[in-house]
């Protein structure tokens, strides 16, 4: 199974990069990004890989995004 390996964040965009070369984009108004779309810049940005690669966290608002969860 892939890993996460870097996320971006943007105005209107999520971006999950995984170990296997592809790109998970996600716009906020997706069901799995909502959670980003009212959060602040910096809470957006403020995220963390953990799990070994298998989990993206978003410390500020309680939130996080599993490999699995990516489809």
């Amino acid at each position: 199974m892939a890993t996460i390996t870097k996320v971006t964040v943007s105005l209107t965009m999520l971006n999950v990069f995984l170990s296997d070369n592809t790109v998970k984009p996600f716009f906020y108004t997706q069901p799995l990004a909502t959670f980003l779309y009212t959060a602040t810049p910096q809470q957006r940005e403020n995220w963390d890989i953990q799990d070994k690669g298998r989990a993206v966290v978003w410390p500020d608002l309680g939130q996080s995004l599993g490999v699995e969860q990516l489809g």
